[in-house]
């Protein structure tokens, strides 16, 4: 973006695409909001860009700036000894605003900065009192000075109690930015655009983090169908499988126990298929030369279950180590070219049929095998009451064998209750303004950005915490 500025946060700076030399930017959030974060971002992007800048903080001491910008790799000391950037503290104004301003323009322009960065600008409010002067300040010195020196300037707002009110900067600024911390069931953060002048955005809100940094969650893209690879991962321990998914292993304890039922919950939602979402898990298992057996999700024949995991596994291997279940309504002249196993609809015959592939998978491999179920089927298929019959059943099954459960259903299932209540870990998948979390039930924790990605080739998938 040659010729434009970023705002130091990759995501968004994709997502917003170029920012005019000399725009305001108005920053507005409740305490501990994020606000600072942001404005360290937009330090760290004028550093990254060559754009010297000058951080003036009304509120956080010098060593806390020092200290925070540490997570954004930014060495203050060395910066400011080589003159790329400046850090001015002002606890407070007994110089009087006009003084204060006067050395603070005088920097900006002595060191040649493109990049002011004011946090936050309430303090400076408190100051000048009414609207009137408040907006003459911002025309008289952010704008008409900075502005016309293509000086790019970001200010923070302090925001009090939960209603949005905007403020009279806000009418004359260029980008206005609002965050907030939901405190929900979940702990979410979220940013929202109101003001961006001369562009129309797609998008207006976004979810936000501040592990390691101000990092916006991106919308899921559409996934693209490509031949990829799967690092394997080491398991737990003898009976502690790891899930192909190092973040999750780490989350749940190590992986999957052998002889657990797992619980996957899914909003209806999220953007991405189900099955595309535990593909890692497949992965994992099959090329550990482990059995998996799949009743295919809804709306899923086995031919598409089949196409979506030999992105990662061969036909050879998927052939030999997994069994895909579903329901067609009748063999057709399709489904007699497909290594796969119909289901009848008849509960009595397909429960001895499920049963029977575990077994002869089991005796095949002589290891752990992994069921994966999609409940969503069984209640299409059996009901609620003949699937409440069959899973006491298996889950015992699975116990005494040692084999692995993965159950899988959306969040508004009838069985919700039982499903939880038999599950040893049970995990939540959601959706927030076009982006896929998770977070744990059994056990708790807290949301997750679930970050699923191609690099060099590899699936890889990356949890966030939401923090």
């Amino acid at each position: 973006m040659s010729g434009f500025v970023t705002l130091g946060i990759k995501e968004f700076d994709e997502e917003l695409g170029e920012i005019q030399p000399g725009s305001l930017v108005i920053v507005h959030g409740g305490p501990g909001s994020g606000k600072t974060t942001f404005a360290l971002s937009f330090l760290k992007g004028g550093v990254e860009s060559d754009e010297k800048t000058v951080f003036v903080s009304f509120v956080e001491g010098r060593n806390d700036i020092v200290r925070y910008s540490k997570a954004f790799n930014i060495d203050v000391e060395k910066l400011e000894a080589d003159g790329r950037i400046k850090i001015i503290e002002v606890p407070t104004l007994v110089k009087g605003l006009e003084t204060v301003f006067n050395e603070i323009v005088n920097t900006v322009l002595n060191m040649g900065a493109k990049r002011l960065i004011l946090d936050s600008f309430s303090a400076v409010r408190d100051v000048l009192g009414g609207d009137q002067d408040v907006r003459a300040f911002v025309h008289n010195i952010l704008l008409k000075l900075l502005k016309n020196q293509g000086i790019t300037t970001l200010i923070t707002l302090e925001r009090l109690g939960r209603i949005y009110e905007p403020t009279v900067e806000e009418y004359v600024a260029d980008i206005v930015i609002d965050i907030d911390q939901k405190f929900e069931e979940i702990y979410m953060r979220e940013l929202t655009i109101k003001k961006f002048r001369g562009k129309a955005l797609k998008r207006k809100r976004y979810c936000f983090t501040i592990h390691n940094g101000f990092k916006v969650i991106k919308p899921v893209p559409k996934p693209i169908r490509e031949p990829v690879l799967h690092k394997v991962l080491e398991d737990g321990g003898d009976s502690c499988f790891s899930t192909g998914i190092s973040d999750l292993d780490r989350i749940i304890g190590g992986g999957f126990e052998a002889g657990s039922v797992n619980l996957i919950m899914y909003s209806e939602e999220i953007p991405i298929a189900p099955l595309t979402l535990i593909t890692p898990i497949i992965y994992q298992f099959v090329l550990n030369n482990r059995g998996v057996r799949i009743v295919s999700p809804p709306g899923y024949t086995a031919q598409q279950v089949k196409d979506t995991i030999s992105e990662a596994l061969s036909m050879e291997k998927i052939d030999k180590y997994c069994r895909i279940l579903d329901y067609s309504g009748g063999e057709t002249e399709h489904t007699k070219q497909i290594p796969h196993i119909e289901l009848s609809k008849y509960f009595s015959k397909d429960a001895k049929t499920l049963h029977q592939v575990m077994l002869e998978l089991g005796e095949k491999t002589c290891k752990p095998i992994l069921a994966v179920d999609f409940i969503d089927v069984f209640e299409e298929l059996y009901g609620v009451k003949s699937t409440l019959q069959y899973l006491p059943g298996f889950i015992a099954y699975i116990r005494e064998t040692g084999n692995i459960a993965l159950l899988l259903t959306v969040a508004s299932s009838r069985l919700h209750k039982d499903l939880i209540s038999l599950s040893d870990v049970y995990l939540h998948f959601f959706e927030r303004n076009g982006a896929v979390f998770i977070r744990g039930v059994k056990p708790a924790t807290e949301a997750y950005a679930f970050q699923l990605y191609v690099e060099n080739h590899v699936r890889k998938v990356s949890l966030i915490p939401m923090v």
